[in-house]
């Protein structure tokens, strides 16, 4: 630690920490209503070759699709004074016996989604935002190659 880290005004603190946790909140909130939407699909949708389970003690959406299995971890992330949920796709790779990212999404209090790096991919009032960052997720699942 250093000097800095004591030169703050405690009670603006208080502030900065209640509203960051109403806004990720309400990050998690927007993301909740994304992962209940895909668990609410129709078992005819893609064949029945997709599903969910939303495990919410362990901040954990499991999936499989056409039988690989994945999780997508969500967490609070603070960047550039923004609050996000911050959603890591990953894969178990079979031959190191290891669970690796294969990629990640920011979703803001607002309810877009986001790059890592802040850059609106898509917007909270596109037409099936749902479904496009489903399409997305279960692509790069599908394309992901065991590093052995």
């Amino acid at each position: 630690m250093k000097k800095s880290d004591f030169e703050y005004d405690t009670d603006e603190f208080e502030t900065l920490i209640l509203r960051t946790a109403h806004s990720y909140k309400r990050a998690t909130d927007s993301y909740l209503e994304l992962v209940d939407t895909w668990i609410n699909f129709s078992p005819k949708e893609f064949g029945g070759e997709v599903s969910f389970e939303l495990e919410r003690e362990e901040s954990r959406v499991s999936g499989r699709v056409i039988g690989r299995k994945f999780n997508i971890r969500s967490s609070l992330l603070i960047s550039n004074q923004s609050v996000y949920l911050r959603a890591a796709i990953t894969v178990r790779d079979v031959l190191i016996d290891n669970e690796s990212e294969i990629g990640s999404f920011l979703v803001s209090p607002n309810g877009s989604v986001h790059s890592e790096d802040g850059e609106l991919l898509i917007d909270r009032n596109q037409h099936m935002i749902e479904y496009s960052l489903l399409v997305a997720i279960l692509r790069r699942v599908l394309g992901f190659t065991a590093k052995g």
